[in-house]
């Protein structure tokens, strides 16, 4: 009589795919991961376009990523009404308020944006100095 064959490997452990739906397609991305990757993309379109001169362009992605739960939208179309960020733009067919830069940076802070915070503090220490 020939030994028992030796025990077949067992293959590692796998992490489960989460269950198809009933007519069995891929599960559905959550809408809140959906809207943030929409957001996400938007935005970095937005910061292609700023960066190229298209500020008007750019600003309708930076609106459109607004829909999102990301306050990085709020300060990209907040730096694309300022003359600081715009005057380092080759060229820019975008025009400066810096009083909508200055409300846009407000509401960027309120949803927790450092970098907000100090482009508000230059801006507002800019108009201080304009003042005097």
């Amino acid at each position: 009589m020939a030994p028992p064959a030796p025990p077949a490997a067992v293959p590692p452990p796998t992490e489960a795919a989460p269950p198809a739906d009933k007519r069995g397609a891929a599960p559905r991305v959550p809408k809140e991961i959906a809207d943030h990757r929409a957001a996400e993309l938007q935005l970095e379109e937005g910061r292609k376009l700023f960066s190229s001169g298209s500020v008007v362009d750019a600003r309708k992605r930076f609106i459109s990523a607004m829909t999102g739960p990301i306050p990085e939208a709020l300060l990209a179309l907040a730096r694309s009404f300022d003359t600081f960020y715009l005057s380092q733009l080759p060229s820019s067919d975008g025009a400066a308020d810096m009083k909508r830069a200055q409300t846009l940076y407000e509401r960027a802070v309120e949803r927790g944006s450092a970098e907000a915070q100090a482009d508000l503090e230059r801006l507002i220490a800019i108009v201080g100095q304009q003042q005097r």
